[in-house]
């Protein structure tokens, strides 16, 4: 937004000290134009007789003549006046003197230097008056302005101020509105985020104390009792081993979400074929599908698709999306993946058929912490961790991730740019 010339506040400030001094003048005129009236109906002006006129242009001073004898003749003329000093003087021998001359023949009374000096002090106030007057919506606009900072101040951060014209002010206003929303919307990213942590300590702390109970158990059984047959003995370390590999992955899921965060994470980047990628992957999830009972459907071409990536790196993105498909998944007997190839990218999608997300939840379930369904996290042992990281892997190779889940089936979609031709044959 960009103040209008006419519009700013510089102008505007122009605008009313102009108008205030055309209303000054046009007042006094008025005033002036009153009292002239007034003390010419009255006779409160001093008169001179028309005789007199002549005389008072022969005594008329030279420009040498000292100040002095400018009162000397006019005394004069007013002794040697044909009329007495009381004596009633006609009408048509009157001269109203209501401009002056002093040294040049002219004659100024008191009276009217009276007047002048009120009517000075009285413009200055009549200035003043009308530039507030004038000036008045700017104030209030102001005004109006500064309480709505005291209340975005006082913690209030659903207060809005009213954007009134393109001015300066109205600038402000905006920039206080647009500092006042990303304002709120960080202290209720912060507010979801504590929230989120403090679910994530909780479902940490259940998922790290499940098999770190189970293993110290099989373990304390092991020490204790010496007359354990090797089968038996066999069948507790494996356990064992098996939750401690559990709590080793939990572990290394919360210290690989820290690395992506903070940037400590560096891709090694290589030209690959992401439909030989994506089917040597399928089969090393077989094992786990086949234990969920779920039927793989995949849809992916046979002719080569590259991009440039860091494979170990997709590998754990795309593995993530798997393992969410399979664990909430299952009760919809198949997943699907499937590729689609467009000019400059490749869309991988992940569909399982299980219960739907609902929509509230859709936007948020990439977000760090996020469990959509605190139990079915807690059943299913995870940080809810793993899509967060899948976007952050995603989003370095330049790629976008979406998700969307109907009756149709809940679909993760991955989306990376090609490897043009052009690129491949420079290489």
């Amino acid at each position: 937004m960009k103040a209008k010339f006419f519009d700013s506040i510089r102008m505007q400030l122009v605008i009313a000290m102009i108008l205030s001094l055309i209303c000054v003048l046009i007042t006094d005129v008025l005033i002036l134009g009153t009292v002239w009236l007034v003390k010419k109906s009255t006779g409160q002006y001093d008169v001179l007789p028309h005789s007199m006129q002549q005389e008072m242009e022969d005594l008329k001073p030279d420009a040498n003549t000292e100040s002095g004898n400018d009162s000397t003749a006019v005394e004069r003329a007013s002794t040697e006046s044909k009329y007495a000093p009381n004596e009633y003087i006609p009408e048509e021998d009157r001269m109203y003197t209501v401009t002056f001359r002093m040294r040049h023949g002219g004659i100024i009374t008191p009276n009217i230097w009276l007047d002048l000096f009120i009517v000075f002090i009285f413009s200055i106030v009549a200035f003043i008056v009308y530039y507030m007057v004038f000036t008045n919506r700017l104030i209030e606009y102001f005004n109006e302005i500064n309480t709505g900072i005291h209340c975005i101040r006082n913690g209030d951060l659903n207060t809005v101020i009213r954007v009134k014209g393109t001015n300066e002010l109205a600038m402000i206003a905006e920039s206080i509105n647009e500092m006042q929303y990303m304002l709120r919307k960080n202290i209720e990213s912060e507010r979801s985020a504590e929230t989120m942590k403090n679910e994530l300590v909780t479902n940490v702390a259940h998922d790290l104390r499940t098999p770190l109970t189970s293993t110290i158990g099989y373990l304390e059984l092991l020490y204790r009792k010496a007359d354990l047959d090797e089968a038996t003995k066999e069948q507790y370390i494996a356990v064992a081993y098996q939750k401690t590999k559990t709590l080793e992955h939990l572990i290394y899921e919360l210290f690989d979400y820290t690395r992506f965060q903070k940037g400590k994470v560096k891709l090694h980047v290589t030209k690959m074929n992401i439909t030989i990628f994506l089917q040597q992957l399928m089969e090393e999830f077989y094992p786990q599908m086949e234990e969920a009972r779920l039927k793989s459907i995949v849809d992916i071409p046979d002719t080569a698709i590259e991009v440039f990536g860091d494979g170990e790196k997709l590998a754990r993105a795309f593995s993530n999306l798997i393992s969410n498909a399979i664990k909430y998944g299952a009760d919809g007997k198949q997943l699907k993946i499937s590729v689609i190839e467009l000019e400059e990218q490749v869309y991988i999608s992940i569909t399982n058929y299980g219960r739907v997300i609902p929509q509230e939840n859709l936007p948020y379930i990439f977000d760090k912490f996020y469990r959509v369904e605190q139990s079915r996290s807690l059943h299913t042992g995870g940080t809810g961790l793993g899509l967060a990281i899948a976007k952050n892997i995603i989003l370095m190779h330049d790629g976008e991730i979406s998700a969307k889940s109907d009756e149709n089936g809940t679909t993760f979609t991955v989306c990376l740019p090609k490897v043009y031709e052009e690129a491949a044959t420079e290489e």
